[in-house]
């Protein structure tokens, strides 16, 4: 992997920050949302996220389209407005001058249109687990021509050897042709991550997901 790639060093940079940003708020706010239309939980993590990654786009690559999760139309609503204060005062924690316009116009980089070259986030991926304390991701990724080249993950509460096991958080990276790499959140060096030879079912791990609901159970323990 060449470390020193642009592309490489914002991906596990701004995931990194992403991280510690959501951690962050989770810990020093009770779990304030609102709700999209399609009732899914909408957090203040969400929106300041998808600010913090829209602001680092739009200082290091302003000429990349970003497709992102949110938009701002919710949260500039008069009956959100403790939502947008409190994106903000996160925010700012990161961005010294950060304003609710700016946030706003941050969060709205996500509302680019897909096209042959553009970078693509999931803000929270997995919300009910942040609310409820448990696993989630944040996902950040490059695609070109259809094809995802570049991939970062920051799991806040995810182990650094991606174990089973909640940690202190990870960040993986993978670049089409280079590999896959982790490495604590906390610092640290890279360690190369590889698909296990194990060819003995006995011990093989299986994997599903983390969220019983996004799974059919009863056909996961007919296959095991």
């Amino acid at each position: 992997m060449d470390w020193n790639d642009p592309e490489v060093m914002f991906a596990t940079g701004v995931v990194e920050q992403a991280c510690r940003l959501a951690q962050e708020i989770r810990t020093h706010m009770a779990a304030k949302d609102i709700t999209k239309g399609d009732a899914s939980p909408v957090t203040v993590a969400d929106f300041a996220v998808q600010a913090l990654v829209g602001h680092g786009m739009a200082a290091i690559f302003p000429e990349v389209p970003l497709v992102g999760e949110e938009d701002s139309t919710m949260l500039r609503a008069d009956s959100n407005r403790e939502v947008q204060e409190l994106v903000t005062q996160f925010l700012g924690r990161y961005v010294a001058y950060a304003s609710d316009e700016l946030a706003c116009e941050w969060i709205d980089r996500g509302g680019d249109a897909p096209c042959d070259r553009f970078w693509t986030l999931d803000p929270i991926d997995g919300t009910k687990g942040y609310l409820r304390g448990g696993q989630y991701a944040i996902a950040l990724a490059l695609i070109e021509n259809g094809q995802v080249v570049l991939g970062a993950l920051g799991c806040p509460a995810l182990a650094a050897d991606c174990s089973p096991q909640e940690g202190d958080g990870a960040v993986v990276v993978a670049k089409r042709g280079e590999g896959t790499w982790s490495r604590a959140l906390n610092g640290g060096g890279f360690d190369r991550l590889h698909v296990s030879p194990c060819a003995d079912p006995k011990p093989a791990r299986m994997l599903r997901s983390f969220e019983a609901g996004h799974t059919n159970i009863d056909e996961v323990d007919h296959v095991a």
